[in-house]
């Protein structure tokens, strides 16, 4: 087999939108098998300062392999988003974490800004 490298410039969100003048995502999806907590990692700044109002990210199996739990999202975004599990009619509120949140089937989750009134 043949074998290639390929080099990559990598970034956090933080960054790419500081270098490219974004102050404001309205949507932000993320779907990188099982390092989306990595990911919000890189978009602190975004996050604490409110610029991003809605994402959306996948929790399932891979999330095993990345030692990444639910209780994570809610200890990384619990205080500012409400997180909500997406169902095919729509969604189900994921009020308080709670262990019997920690089920691996592929899933995708909602976090909405909370509004600051």
């Amino acid at each position: 087999p043949t074998q290639s490298k390929e080099r990559v410039e990598l970034s956090t969100i933080d960054e790419f939108c500081e270098k490219n003048g974004i102050d404001q995502i309205s949507l932000m999806k993320i779907d990188v098998e099982g390092h989306e907590l990595f990911v919000l990692k890189g978009a602190m700044n975004m996050l604490q300062e409110g610029r991003v109002a809605i994402l959306q990210f996948e929790f399932g199996p891979t999330n095993m392999d990345s030692k990444t739990y639910l209780r994570d999202f809610f200890d990384l975004l619990g205080n500012d988003y409400e997180l909500f599990r997406i169902i095919p009619d729509g969604l189900v509120r994921l009020p308080d974490y709670s262990e019997k949140l920690e089920v691996f089937i592929p899933q995708n989750i909602l976090a909405i800004r909370k509004s600051s009134e």
